[in-house]
């Protein structure tokens, strides 16, 4: 993914966390937003690179680490 793409997708993870806890500390939200952008990328690349159609454990599991991530973070079951 490049750089100008992360930031792009980050923003609007941002817009979607500010929408689910919009009393989160904005710069928080920026950073847990840029944060799982970076989470996603690699376990989406780790998924794809074990199987072509993606690995289901790589793809759960990584789903409950961003979550897991982000109801630390902002305190949100989200």
């Amino acid at each position: 993914m490049t750089r100008p793409y992360r930031t792009e997708v980050a923003g609007s993870v941002e817009r979607m966390l500010a929408a689910a806890r919009p009393n989160a500390e904005p710069e928080l939200r920026n950073a847990v937003a840029r944060m799982i952008v970076l989470l996603g990328d690699g376990i989406l690349r780790e998924a794809f690179r074990l199987d072509r159609r993606g690995d289901p454990v790589v793809l759960v599991e990584g789903a409950h680490v961003i979550r897991a991530y982000i109801g630390d973070r902002l305190k949100a079951g989200i």
